[in-house]
């Protein structure tokens, strides 16, 4: 098993930040207020989807199977339910 490239981690972990940051700040800014329908949706493809995604491109592909994004989907979800407020899940 090899190690994670320094490269591959600093672009994953830009990603990530980028991705869970932009979906918080979407909920937290009252200049993006009111919010369109379906936003919910897509915090929740990009928590349960994209993410999964990039982990497999970046850091499992060489190395693990496919049953490792299971749990990176379920975490994903956990991320949304807290990005999300409740009235909108």
């Amino acid at each position: 098993m090899s190690i994670i490239s320094k490269r591959n981690l600093s672009i994953f972990s830009f990603l990530l930040f980028f991705i869970i940051a932009s979906n918080t700040i979407l909920y937290r800014v009252p200049l993006a207020q009111p919010l369109p329908d379906g936003i919910a949706l897509a915090t929740l493809f990009d928590c349960m989807i994209v993410i999964p995604l990039i982990t497999y491109l970046f850091i499992l592909r060489k190395r693990f199977s496919l049953k490792y994004i299971l749990p990176v989907a379920l975490a994903g979800y956990g991320v949304a339910l807290l990005i999300v407020p409740n009235g909108l899940l």
